[in-house]
């Protein structure tokens, strides 16, 4: 079963919703660590640290990577084909699509470029978007907010300059995570996510549609402090929000420490196509507002089977630096 393309933007966007809050003219082109991607960007980016992409701390402007197999390319290229498909699948998301362009990037390829606006956290981002084919395949998101001075040629110069080599080894991709993680058997890592986050199976598929394998979701945020007292609320607004989970009941609250600092876990039963769900949530903040979360699910029946093993990854997450 394929996903549609509906669904797949949908997960898609979930990732820059997630990101759009990060505080984020021309250089010398950088390798992305992790990914296929090198690109020369504006003056005043520099590498990010929670994500693939770069960050421009004065203006709050970011540059995000997403990578996805390359047969993604096949199902992704009708949105940025066709104007009023790409409004329609990226509405639902918060995302404004207002033009569809092309701009002539590296080799003489032709790159598809959506651009719009997004509201997040009371501020709306002008947005451009991007779609590339090549050993994987590329979205690369450029955000600034409104009233900025990063400009349409400079955005167009970025997206131009990219160029796309071979794909990093799993390791790689693994070591340019902003966090420490071991998998512990059967657990075992499928890929990152965005260069912020890794997601594992215990199961012989690397794709599961149906949803019949356990899983760990595990992704660093950068977002402002939270106190104490208001940790439990975040994780479960988190919760609350994660993507395919219905009837979230909680069993259990337990403060404890999770990524070298002080976090809360949260455990309880959800609903997943009609299927009882067993979850463990873990979550934890940084000093600098940096936060990593980590989302264990499997059916019911076997949840207990392999608790021990989510226990050891959990146990496993450090921030790096």
């Amino acid at each position: 079963m394929k996903p549609s393309l509906k669904s797949l933007a949908a997960g898609l966007l979930a990732s820059w919703v997630l990101l759009s809050s990060i505080p984020v003219g021309a250089q010398e082109a950088v390798e992305v660590p992790g990914t296929t991607v090198t690109l020369t960007p504006p003056a005043g980016f520099t590498p990010a640290e929670g994500f693939a992409g770069f960050v421009d701390d004065e203006t709050e402007a970011s540059i995000l990577i997403v990578e996805l197999p390359a047969a993604a390319h096949a199902q992704l290229a009708p949105l940025f084909g066709e104007l009023r498909l790409a409004q329609a699948a990226f509405a639902s998301q918060g995302v404004a699509v207002a033009s569809l362009t092309d701009v002539a990037g590296a080799d003489d390829a032709t790159v598809p470029v959506l651009a719009g606006t997004q509201s997040a956290g009371g501020v709306t981002f002008d947005k451009w978007i991007a779609l590339y084919s090549g050993e994987m395949t590329v979205m690369l998101t450029i955000q600034a907010p409104q009233g900025e001075t990063l400009g349409r040629e400079q955005v167009e110069q970025t997206i131009a300059s990219v160029t796309l080599g071979p794909r990093p080894t799993l390791d790689e991709k693994i070591a340019a995570l902003p966090f420490e993680i071991a998998a512990t058997a059967p657990f075992r890592v499928i890929d990152t996510i965005a260069g912020s986050g890794v997601l594992m199976t215990a199961g012989a598929r690397d794709v599961d549609p149906d949803g019949r394998q356990p899983v760990i979701v595990v992704a660093q945020q950068v977002a402002g402090p939270v106190s104490p007292d208001a940790l439990e609320e975040v994780a479960e607004t988190l919760l609350s929000e994660t993507q395919g989970l219905t009837g979230i009941e909680i069993e259990d609250r337990e403060r404890m420490v999770f990524a070298g600092h002080d976090g809360i876990l949260l455990h309880g039963t959800a609903r997943d196509n009609e299927r009882i769900k067993r979850f463990s949530q873990y979550l934890s903040f940084a000093d600098e507002g940096r936060s990593v979360r980590l989302v264990a699910i499997a059916d019911d029946y076997q949840f207990e089977e392999v608790s021990a093993a989510i226990e050891a990854v959990a146990a496993s997450v450090i921030f790096k630096n």
